[in-house]
């Protein structure tokens, strides 16, 4: 239990976080058992990332 008592400290931390480089937390799904989805294969990991990463050259270079 003492792990979901962090995890929960982390998250209302992350809510309150105020930040111009931070994402605001708008919410979360806990399950008790883990994920109710499968885990994505690379390609698709690979493809999120690459698309992150090229957004965050887009903000750098507007701001």
């Amino acid at each position: 239990m003492q792990g979901v008592e962090e995890w929960q400290a982390e998250v209302n931390f992350l809510e309150r976080l105020s930040h111009p480089n931070l994402m605001k937390l708008l919410g979360y799904c806990y399950e008790g058992r883990g994920s109710t989805i499968e885990p994505l294969a690379w390609d698709i990991r690979l493809k999120i990332a690459i698309g992150a990463a090229r957004g965050l050259v887009v903000f750098a270079h507007f701001r």
